[in-house]
């Protein structure tokens, strides 16, 4: 079998997480709302904690001109670049800089 014969016969599968529909949650309750925005605000928490405790960690002598933040961030569903990188920069001031677990979780810069 030449090259372009075996070409030809290559399958290719398609990118991204597989979706079937009973690993989907049907319904949203309250109650799972309820507890991401709690565990939400405890990450910010700890958050601004970190944050304060790094700049007071830091030191002058070294003059380093900017400070970069950076936020891992975990997707309900896989993130679609082509869609939403350009809104989550212009509304959250966020790039996204790396990707991991199937575009389930992305590492944002602030």
């Amino acid at each position: 079998m030449n090259e372009h014969e075996r070409a030809s016969k290559i399958k290719k599968r398609p990118r991204g997480k597989a979706r079937d529909e009973e690993s989907l949650p049907q319904v949203i309750t309250e109650e799972a709302i309820q507890e991401k925005a709690a565990v939400f605000s405890a990450n910010l928490a700890a958050f601004g904690r970190e944050q304060r405790r790094r700049e007071s960690e830091r030191n002058p002598e070294l003059q380093v001109p900017a400070t970069l933040t950076s936020v891992e961030i975990e997707f309900h569903d896989w993130f679609d670049a082509f869609t939403y990188e350009r809104r989550y920069y212009g509304t959250f001031g966020l790039r996204l800089n790396k990707y991991a677990e199937y575009n389930t979780r992305g590492l944002e810069v602030v």
